[in-house]
């Protein structure tokens, strides 16, 4: 019996292994990313949070108006790397919090990708994450050297309070809005709960596109451990 459950555990760690999100920055990314972002530089070795700020706000603001004039997502079962969205020039909240997840990355910040699930209706986190269609939204936190940070996918806003002080999704979601210098997304406005790691539920977004939902496991441990 502990023969058979030892065997079905490897089973289990292997094929989470398989489909787990790839985080890596490649050669092809870093190309892509160049293109996309040919006027921004690294940040010195002496920058200030408002350098960190500049730098953000400018990969966000090319990631959303400058890049990805057409609408809609990628379809399913397709990659959506820097490079696909480039391209295709178009990409809903999933694709463009990639490429600005993938692009801080690349300019020397820490990055989790988060996915929000509207409570509004279901009154539950989990009926919330097991309800098809329900309302979500995908974005991410980055690392300045103040603390994370909200930067939206599909707005022109980041989690910084009036008095310039990072606001992470736990601060946004207790309604801490107040202190936003800018508007929110509109679901962020409503009830909702959310996740670190999950980029999808249906496993279609991320190679190899089964049905395990695509997960990078290091973002996701930050639900349980910060």
């Amino acid at each position: 019996m502990r023969i058979v459950l030892f065997i079905l555990f490897t089973i289990i760690i292997i094929v989470l292994h398989f489909n787990k999100v790839d985080n890596t920055i490649t050669e092809e990314d870093i190309v892509y990313i160049k293109k996309i972002f040919p006027k921004i530089n690294h940040l010195e070795s002496d920058a200030k949070f408002k350098d960190e700020i500049e730098l953000i706000n400018k990969i966000q603001q090319n990631a959303i108006l400058n890049t990805l004039a057409g609408l809609g997502s990628i379809p399913q079962n397709m990659p959506r790397e820097p490079k696909d969205i480039f391209l295709s020039n178009r990409g809903a909240c999933v694709e463009r919090s990639r490429l600005i997840e993938k692009s801080l990355r690349y300019f020397g910040f820490k990055t989790k990708h988060i996915a929000i699930y509207s409570t509004e209706k279901t009154n539950s986190s989990f009926r919330s994450l097991i309800t098809k269609n329900n309302r979500s939204h995908a974005l991410t936190e980055v690392l300045t050297s103040k603390g994370w940070m909200v930067v939206d996918s599909t707005n022109i806003w980041v989690g910084l309070s009036i008095d310039n002080m990072p606001l992470d999704i736990s601060q946004i979601q207790q309604k801490h809005t107040v202190y936003l210098k800018k508007p929110m997304e509109d679901i962020l406005n409503e009830n909702f709960t959310f996740l670190y790691g999950v980029y999808s539920r249906h496993g279609k977004y991320y190679y190899p596109y089964t049905f395990i939902p695509d997960i990078e496991y290091n973002e996701f441990y930050s639900n349980f451990f910060n």
